[in-house]
């Protein structure tokens, strides 16, 4: 692996990212508008910010990046406790409005400093208590610098087995302040336990060393996939399956709970009712906004995918239909949500869809006149839309994810890949 580069030692392929820097909302010198500066200028597509035990400085940076076409992934820094080791917790593609993280972090000890030491007193929460609560938010948890904390190699291997039997999904083998030697040894304690493996310089100020490092594009892959995974499974366990055999109520309560319970329920229902009808419209944008956050940020890693296969075009690896094609079919099979059934389609400016799941017939096909039930020609709108603003929300109606005879209000978030002139929601 190599800062600056186009190609690893191997000649794979590479995308510039850096998922581990600071800003001043921590122990960082500059703010995240300067920061993101930085990044762009060394030639990053993606980055986290990973502020110390703070989510402070993400909707800045978020909006910063935006402004200079960068990838943005959430990210936060975490102090935990393992054995007598205080290790750092890097934490990708989270909610960051869950309300189990922003306990932790409010109720967490901050810690600025990035030089691992042992400790004889627990002042942290536990490493499994913050791997499980990156998990429940729907994030990925990785194990910053490694060799850092542990220089000796064999008990670094112990560690970190012993982090993976607590959930660990990766570590940041590829750590800018190390020499290539190491990054080695970490790549391979990686693969031989099947984790996921992040590159990031934890860059501080400007006199340290330039952000952004080259990671292989098929381990930039393992982590895009690792975030899907990593949110499907938080949503999953939001919407547990009822249980088979509800407990039965005995009969001999029946009378009991009509004269005595009953009343006082109604009574109570009333009351909750009147409370919920009060901060029902609070409710009601707060959870928008989250689900507009997610399916902004799960759109912009399938996004990727394209920017990737016009890579490989530009570099003579493809031709463009070839490119196209591998594409469409990569994100025709892109899932995500509770269900594993939400999913992404893409269409031209003309409008024309090229790739739609659940709607075949339509491929190929001009939808300029195809209306909801509302009147709306939806897809005209999505090109007015990407063409007047770059990307956006947009309202409709359409079929209710794979059940073609349901039709639902929905809203998609749409962004348009000018190289291809395509259309992506």
């Amino acid at each position: 692996m190599k800062d600056k580069h186009e190609s690893s030692n191997t000649g794979q392929k590479t995308i510039c990212v850096d998922m581990h820097c600071h800003s001043n909302f921590s122990d960082g010198t500059m703010a995240p508008e300067q920061l993101v500066k930085k990044l762009f200028h060394s030639g990053v597509k993606y980055a986290a910010l990973t502020d110390h035990d703070t989510l402070a400085g993400l909707p800045s940076f978020r909006q910063a990046l935006s402004k200079y076409g960068i990838g943005f992934i959430t990210g936060i820094e975490i102090s935990a406790l393992n054995s007598n080791y205080l290790i750092h917790l890097l934490a990708y593609g989270f909610d960051p409005e869950h309300p189990a993280l922003n306990e932790m972090i409010a109720n967490g000890k901050k810690s600025s400093r990035d030089t691992p030491y042992n400790v004889t007193s627990r002042r942290f929460y536990s490493a499994v208590e913050v791997i499980k609560i990156i998990h429940d938010a729907g994030g990925m948890a990785i194990l910053a610098h490694p060799f850092q904390t542990e220089p000796d190699i064999e008990n670094l291997k112990i560690l970190i087995e012993e982090l993976k039997k607590l959930g660990l999904d990766g570590i940041e083998a590829f750590y800018g302040p190390d020499p290539q030697e190491v990054q080695h040894t970490l790549l391979q304690i990686a693969k031989k336990l099947n984790l996921i493996a992040t590159a990031g310089t934890d860059y501080h100020k400007q006199d340290w060393l330039a952000p952004g490092m080259h990671l292989e594009i098929s381990k930039w892959k393992d982590f895009r996939n690792g975030l899907l995974q990593c949110s499907m499974h938080a949503q999953k366990k939001k919407n547990p399956p009822l249980p088979k055999n509800p407990i039965k109520i005995k009969n001999q309560w029946f009378s009991f709970i009509f004269r005595i319970i009953l009343p006082a329920a109604l009574s109570l229902l009333l009351f909750i009712i009147t409370l919920f009808m009060f901060f029902l419209p609070y409710f009601e944008n707060t959870l928008m906004d989250r689900k507009r956050d997610s399916i902004r940020e799960l759109t912009q890693v399938a996004l990727s995918v394209l920017n990737e296969a016009e890579t490989d075009v530009q570099n003579g690896k493809m031709s463009l239909e070839q490119a196209q094609e591998l594409a469409k079919n990569h994100i025709r099979a892109l899932r995500y949500g509770s269900e594993n059934k939400d999913y992404f389609w893409l269409q031209d400016l003309s409008p024309r869809i090229l790739m739609h799941p659940y709607r075949p017939d339509l491929e190929g096909e001009d939808v300029s006149d195809f209306v909801d039930n509302e009147g709306t020609r939806i897809f005209v709108l999505f090109s007015e839309v990407v063409q007047e603003t770059g990307e956006g929300y947009v309202s409709y109606v359409w079929q209710w994810k794979d059940d073609f005879e349901r039709l639902e209000p929905k809203e998609s978030y749409i962004s348009l890949f000018k190289p291809w002139g395509w259309v992506i929601g």
